[in-house]
């Protein structure tokens, strides 16, 4: 019989909006009232996580989510991806456009944490739409990754990439780039004060 006064990990990331992780990051910081069924599982105290979330300016949790954009070659591809991330990043926000106008629409509505842009963008290719980045800092994500399909004498021909961007060959290998990208996130939330 379940107990009234308390719930689990994963109910408890869901009120609050947040990932299982960083609940648990809660309860260990003493954010969150918690203790440990003989199983080893923890209940959260309910009261607590009402008062965590009534709490003013959310002490405990980011004020927006980590937000990903994905510049997709297809939209197929950007919906294949997107749902790949949106599996495998915990506590990210996903957003997918598709051709070069697009992601510069998106880029202007909100600057995402991480940009994935595939290089064979169509309208405004992924070569022109990173150099334009990389003039405007203002503009410019917290992260950029690359997708590339094209042959290394290609991509030099084309001018390069900016330096400090991490390419990634297609076929993509999602765990590589998952991996990043949850490195990434996790120095977003500890930034944002919800890890230490």
């Amino acid at each position: 019989m379940p107990n009234l006064l308390t719930c689990t990990t994963r109910q408890a990331a869901r009120t609050l909006g947040i990932s299982v992780g960083t609940v648990q990051s809660l309860v260990e910081d003493g954010r969150l009232r918690a203790w440990k069924t003989p199983g080893g599982h923890r209940r959260i105290f309910l009261d607590s996580v009402a008062a965590l979330l009534a709490a003013p300016g959310d002490p405990g949790l980011p004020s927006k989510a980590f937000e990903i954009l994905i510049a997709a070659e297809t939209p197929d591809e950007g919906r294949i991806l997107g749902a790949a991330l949106a599996t495998g990043i915990a506590e990210a926000a996903i957003r997918v456009a598709h051709g070069g106008y697009e992601v510069l629409l998106r880029l202007g509505e909100r600057r995402p944490d991480v940009l994935v842009v595939d290089l064979a963008l169509a309208d405004i290719d992924g070569f022109q739409l990173l150099s334009a980045l990389n003039h405007h800092p203002n503009a410019r994500p917290g992260q950029v990754l690359a997708l590339n399909g094209l042959c290394s004498s290609e991509v030099k021909r084309r001018g390069g990439l900016p330096a400090g961007i991490p390419i990634f060959c297609k076929p993509v290998s999602e765990p590589a780039l998952m991996e990043l990208i949850a490195a990434f996130r996790d120095t977003w939330l500890i930034n944002m004060g919800v890890r230490r």
